[in-house]
């Protein structure tokens, strides 16, 4: 089970509680630590968010990659890039915590906690906004009180129409292994580039390298890792800055 993002390029400003407002919008966040420089005591400007489920986790990279942040576009992916990459989808097992897409934008959470006490009880339900517009974000999560509670609510709600769309109900899977979108009203990842920041292409070649280097490092330092001889000057300053003579560690 992977449930932990690395967040690379954070303004140096950023501290964890800040973070932790940010990621809680989309979802329930057990742990956030951004390391720190032992001289000098500031962040080393990357950081690791746990989130309570692989779906939370993929939610947040759906919704945070490549966003501006205090001044800066940051990179979200998993920890574990090699999770990405695979392609074996498994069903989820039934479990108490629902995953729910397809939600509408107008569809409010006590609107769909109505909908859903119809089926069971219903310990939380909680539908992710975006910060800036306050719309929701396409998708939800509902935590049953018991498993029979969930799959009655599947085999009630599953495929109902609310306002307009179809909503597409299913166990929340803990050990997901297939990247997947949140829904159909999830938008693709925001890229709300600022004056001199990287274009996409650029963009890319970044991603890449912060793939290779969670591909191959363990507790090595990455200033060991030659990750960013090819990239220009305003480049490294925007991204390799954040880990220059940083380890990679938890």
């Amino acid at each position: 089970m992977n449930n932990t993002l690395f967040v690379a390029n954070l303004n140096w400003s950023i501290n964890e509680p800040y973070l932790m407002n940010i990621f809680s919008e989309i979802g329930l966040v057990r742990n956030i630590k951004i390391p720190v420089d032992r001289r000098t005591g500031r962040s080393r400007g990357f950081a690791f968010v746990e989130m309570d489920t692989p779906d939370e986790a993929q939610a947040a990279i759906d919704e945070l990659h490549n966003t501006e942040l205090e001044g800066r576009v940051i990179a979200v992916i998993f920890q574990d890039e090699s999770r990405k990459r695979q392609v074996v989808s498994v069903p989820a097992e039934p479990n108490s915590k629902l995953f729910i897409r397809n939600v509408a934008p107008g569809v409010t959470q006590d609107e769909l906690m109505a909908l859903f006490q119809q089926a069971g009880q219903v310990e939380s339900l909680n539908i992710p906004q975006d910060r800036q517009t306050g719309a929701n974000r396409g998708f939800a999560f509902a935590q049953m009180a018991t498993v029979d509670d969930a799959r009655r609510a599947i085999e009630q709600l599953d495929g109902q129409e609310l306002h307009g769309t179809t909503l597409s109900i299913g166990f929340s899977d803990p050990n997901r292994t297939k990247q997947q979108s949140a829904g159909a009203y999830v938008s693709s990842p925001r890229q709300q580039y600022v004056q001199g920041t990287p274009s996409l292409d650029n963009q890319s070649i970044v991603e890449k390298k912060v793939e290779s280097v969670l591909d191959n490092t363990d507790d090595t330092s990455l200033a060991e890792q030659n990750v960013s001889s090819d990239l220009t000057g305003s480049q490294r300053s925007r991204y390799w800055d954040v880990v220059e003579s940083s380890s990679y560690s938890q």
